[in-house]
Parts: C-alpha cells; sequence; structure tokens
C-alpha cells in the first residue's frame, strides 16, 4: 500500500508538472515582452558569450602567448562585466528594444577582437566587450523578470536558467569547430555578424509588439 501511494503520488505530482510546464510555454508564446528578451539571450549565449571558447585561442594564435595573457584577458573581461553590470543596475533603461540595441553594441565590439594582435589593444577591446556582455546579461535579467506576470515569474527564472546554460552547452562546441575550421578570426567576426543579425531581428520583433500594443490599447478605447 505505501509503495502504490508513493507511485500515485509521483505520478500526480509529474501530470500536474507537466501541465504546469505547458501553461509557462503558453504564456512565453503570447508574451513578447518576455520571448523577445529570451530570444535575444540565446543567441548572445549560443555564440557572443563563449569567450572560453575564443579568449585562448586570440591569446595563443593572435597574441602568440600563453596562459598568462588569457588570465590577463579573463580578469579584464570579468572587470569589464561587472561594470556593465553595475551601469545597467542603476540605469533606466529595460524592455526588449534597449536589449536589442545593447546586443548590437556589444556585436560591434566583438569584430575589431579579430584585429587585435597586441596585449594592450586586446585590454582594452575584451574590456568593452566585457563591459557590454555584462550589461547585456543584467539588462536581460531585468527585462524579463519585470515583464513577467509575478505568479510565474519563478517558473520564468527557471525558463531563464534553462536558456542561459543550455545555450552556452550548445554553442560551445559549435563555437571550436568554426575556430579549428576557420580560425579565430574568422569566427570572431562570425560571432558579431551573427549576433548583430540577431540584434536586428530584435529590433523588428519589438517594434511590432510595440505597435501590437499600442493598436490593442487604441482598439480597446
Amino acid at each position: 500500500m505505501l509503495v502504490l501511494r508513493v507511485v500515485t503520488t509521483t505520478a500526480t505530482a509529474s501530470k500536474a508538472a507537466r501541465a504546469a510546464g505547458g501553461r509557462v510555454l503558453g504564456y512565453l508564446m503570447r508574451t513578447p515582452a518576455v520571448t523577445i528578451p529570451l530570444a535575444l539571450l540565446c543567441s548572445f549565449t549560443l555564440f557572443g558569450w563563449n569567450l572560453a571558447v575564443l579568449l585562448p585561442v586570440v591569446a595563443d594564435k593572435q597574441l602568440a602567448s600563453g596562459a598568462g595573457t588569457f588570465a590577463v584577458l579573463a580578469q579584464v573581461m570579468a572587470v569589464g562585466s561587472l561594470i556593465g553590470s553595475v551601469m545597467m543596475a542603476a540605469s533606466r533603461l529595460e524592455g526588449a528594444r534597449s536589449l536589442a540595441i545593447l546586443l548590437a553594441v556589444f556585436s560591434a565590439a566583438m569584430v575589431p577582437l579579430a584585429a587585435v594582435n597586441h596585449l594592450l589593444a586586446g585590454v582594452a577591446v575584451i574590456f568593452v566587450v566585457g563591459t557590454f556582455g555584462g550589461g547585456f546579461l543584467s539588462l536581460s535579467n531585468g527585462s524579463v523578470q519585470t515583464a513577467a506576470d509575478p505568479r510565474l515569474q519563478g517558473r520564468v527564472s527557471a525558463a531563464y536558467g534553462v536558456v542561459f546554460v543550455g545555450a552556452r552547452a550548445v554553442g560551445g562546441p559549435i563555437l571550436g569547430w568554426m575556430v579549428d575550421a576557420f580560425g579565430s578570426r574568422t569566427a570572431l567576426i562570425a560571432v558579431g555578424a551573427i549576433t548583430a543579425a540577431c540584434a536586428g531581428l530584435g529590433l523588428v520583433a519589438a517594434a511590432r509588439s510595440r505597435s501590437g500594443a499600442a493598436g490593442r490599447e487604441l482598439s480597446g478605447a
């Protein structure tokens, strides 16, 4: 009887979890203010924020250095990321449009990294990349939390975490293949181009979402 009760309880909980997951997925599909930031986050973490794959190659191939140079670049990027996060927390920016613009600036900062062949230039560029990357992450999290229904914020936060971790896990091998096949410079340019294209699509989607919301308000009035 005890085993039967445990099995029944587990099955009931599993059905409830699947139903809750379906509700969250449906909510995300009809809420562009949440879906667009999550889509931009996916493109950002899939390619742009996988610098753990790219930085060692930049240090080795472009700067002809080793672990010490990689450590310097990683630390500079971390400092820039922290500064960017603090700046976004103190700013009044929010929403998918601001997020898409920030991703576009980050994309533009990635391209000069492909031309770096001196440590000081690499430090300067990676600081900018880290600043806008950290700012993007801070703003994306804030935008999702602000736009989400308070009753679903926990589940939306879980979706944010899944996108962030999952996209990085998938993007790492892809970037590794790109570096092996085409070299670090081409891979960096490709990353900048792909994330810039995603930022452009995000701007279009945000504009359509705003115009649709304005139209609904006018029709409701």
